[in-house]
């Protein structure tokens, strides 16, 4: 690579004498408005910036054969592990030249077909394929895409057999498990509050568990836990295969301890389950 250039003169970038008062602590924080990506000043620097890199780049003789290379090295395709339910395989596959992942269904007579292709749905590449939960029975799929790099996924449910999409989409899904009742007509999931509902804080930092029954309006979904729970908890329901036991994982924040709590659906209703708590971490 060529070293024979003069040294760079960088885009220019003013320092502010922006100081704020955090916690008892005076933090200077000069380049600040390099933060409004809006600002005619900021843009101007951008442009600078990418003027220079490519005035570099130009010089980059060895930059085709490392492309090239590295390429090579990144055409391989994935398979992940099935997960069957009710003679049904559900399964993701990527091939080397796709960006995503396609979630692939395996017929109980062995015949594969795709279920959802996010390349296909979004050449661009900017839809993703967050997350998927089939039913116990394998007939129905709970399934959410994010758009545009947005992480604000919306979940849809699809019936397997035919494509078709029946209900949904339910909105606020990110960081959250489905948990399908026994018959596929309802599960439990977890999702964050509606914008403005938590005055003065991030209403994505506050979650519930409710109870969503297809084909109704998940605002009217029953709140199942979580009401009094302060914020940056999160909350993963699971149903056990015979239906009969509710568990809910709750954590706060990233913290790798959790709190985990069991109700007996079969001694309550699946709109009030009896939840208590099994196990507590002990510095909560």
């Amino acid at each position: 690579m060529s070293t024979d250039r003069a040294p760079s003169t960088y885009p220019p970038a003013a320092r502010s004498n922006l100081v704020e008062e955090v916690h008892g602590h005076r933090i200077a924080d000069p380049y600040r408005w390099l933060e409004d990506a809006a600002d005619p000043a900021v843009e101007d620097w951008s442009r600078a910036q990418d003027a220079l890199l490519a005035e570099h780049r130009a010089d980059w003789a060895e930059r085709a054969a490392l492309r090239a290379r590295l390429a090579e090295l990144m055409a391989v395709g994935a398979v992940g592990t099935p997960v069957w339910r009710g003679g049904r395989g559900f399964y993701l596959r990527r091939a080397p030249e796709q960006d995503h992942a396609v979630l692939w269904l395996v017929e109980p007579d062995g015949a594969e077909r795709v279920l959802i292709d996010p390349n296909a749905v979004d050449p661009s590449g900017a839809t993703t394929l967050d997350f998927h939960y089939p039913s116990r029975e394998g007939t129905l799929l709970a399934y959410a895409l994010s758009v545009g790099g947005t992480e604000e996924p919306l979940l849809r449910v699809m019936d397997v057999a035919t494509g078709e999409v029946v209900d949904g989409p339910i909105d606020r899904m990110r960081h959250t498990g489905i948990a399908w009742l026994p018959g596929g007509h309802a599960f439990y999931y977890s999702r964050f509050l509606a914008p403005g509902s938590v005055p003065g804080d991030d209403h994505k930092l506050h979650r519930r568990v409710y109870l969503h029954r297809l084909g109704t309006d998940p605002d009217t979904d029953v709140l199942i836990m979580g009401g009094d729970s302060p914020r940056g908890r999160y909350f993963w329901p699971s149903v056990s295969r015979d239906g009969r036991w509710l568990t809910v994982s709750e954590t706060q924040g990233t913290d790798p301890r959790n709190d985990l709590w069991l109700a007996d659906l079969s001694a309550s209703t699946l709109d009030a389950p009896a939840l208590r708590p099994f196990s507590r971490a002990s510095t909560r």
